[in-house]
């Protein structure tokens, strides 16, 4: 779950767009990646859960569920997103449907934001995001033959990023 925090931290700061296809999937942790974008567009089914972890640690638990709140609260992600996630136990999935995606605005344009659901509005969704959306983003080299293997490290996954506004 942190690695898909940073990932989608980055997403998030480099201002770029998700997109779900008709017949694809984004569970579990893709959710926050998806939510990160600056344009997203669920066509697919977007599904989130509670977290699990192995740990009995409520400090620990606290701590992520902190995390992951400040973190979506920064993306606009609707509350009623925050709302499924919680109520819905680890070892299940809360698949959006057509008309959730449509009234908790999920969907949304660069520049749109999806606050007004929170406070009761009620606009139109989206049909598509912007083809043309331009970015500016500093390419990053590939990395080398033998730098992918180091990202699946265990060690990567602790780090001292924080998620502050």
């Amino acid at each position: 779950m942190q690695i898909a925090l940073l990932i989608a931290d980055d997403v998030h700061q480099r201002k770029l767009a998700t997109y779900i296809p008709q017949k694809g999937t984004c569970y579990s942790a893709c959710a926050y990646i998806f939510l990160a974008g600056v344009e997203r567009q669920a066509e697919g089914e977007l599904g989130v859960h509670q977290i699990s972890s192995e740990s009995a640690d409520l400090v620990s638990a606290q701590l992520s569920i902190s995390d992951i709140i400040d973190l979506l609260n920064r993306f606009d992600a609707p509350v009623e997103v925050l709302t499924a996630m919680f109520k819905t136990p680890p070892n299940e999935m809360h698949v959006f449907t057509p008309d959730e995606v449509a009234r908790y605005r999920i969907n949304r344009q660069k520049g749109s934001s999806s606050s007004t659901v929170a406070q009761g509005g009620g606009a139109e969704p989206i049909e598509q995001s912007n083809p043309e959306l331009e970015l500016d983003i500093d390419p990053t080299p590939a990395p080398e033959a033998g730098a992918v293997a180091d990202l699946a490290a265990p060690s990567l996954a602790r780090t001292n990023r924080t998620f502050e506004g």
